[in-house]
């Protein structure tokens, strides 16, 4: 993922408000968000990014959606795809 798609290596920072009337939260006028927005490095991001995805994950194992197995299955896979998109590249 890359900067402009708000991937691991940067991006929209956390809590950035929308920008348009149409992205606010459900209900809430644009004049009444008081988030308070916090800059994230590229480093600070993708920590954040990494707790978020673990806290997910394990819960996601723990109400038996996924299995563990099932999850590095993806995982090899999506690695191998990368791969192959790399090699062909070259």
């Amino acid at each position: 993922m890359d900067e402009q798609s708000g991937g691991l290596t940067g991006g929209t920072p956390v809590g950035t408000p929308a920008e348009t009337s149409a992205e606010t939260s459900v209900g809430v006028p644009p004049e009444e968000e008081t988030q308070d927005v916090e800059e994230l490095s590229p480093e600070e991001l993708a920590e954040s990014n990494n707790f978020v995805l673990s806290a997910l994950i394990d819960l996601l194992i723990k109400k038996g959606v996924i299995r563990n197995e099932e999850l590095q299955q993806a995982m090899d896979e999506l690695e191998k795809a990368e791969e192959e998109d790399e090699q062909s590249d070259d």
